[in-house]
């Protein structure tokens, strides 16, 4: 995964059922009052994802990259491929998610 995506990301706004998206933020952006749960934490790292809140694990297959670039900053998108399975049973089943990053919000259809 790409550096602009991996570190741990706080729950956030939650699901939006809208958008289908799930809101994360890094903890830094996470105000004090904002009612965002920082232990459903989403680790991105260069190889896995793990959503600590479903106790999911993901190993990326694939991964593409795009970037824009406005007046107010830049948005990131990664498009992945993963196999996923309930962490300690590895039992992968095939799942497509797209991440969005725009500085400290992390969003994930």
């Amino acid at each position: 995964m790409s550096a602009d995506f991996t570190g741990d990301w706080c729950y956030g706004d939650g699901y939006d059922a809208q958008t289908k998206e799930t809101n994360y933020r890094l903890p830094s952006w996470m105000p004090e009052d904002m009612p965002g749960d920082k232990a459903k934490i989403l680790s991105i790292r260069r190889y896995d994802i793990l959503f600590h809140a479903t106790d999911e694990s993901c190993e990326i297959v694939n991964a593409r990259y795009t970037s824009e670039s406005g007046h107010t900053g830049t948005r990131y998108t990664a498009r992945i491929t993963a196999k996923c399975s309930p962490d300690g049973e590895w039992k992968p089943k095939p799942k497509t998610f797209v991440f969005y990053r725009y500085k400290g919000n992390l969003y994930v259809k």
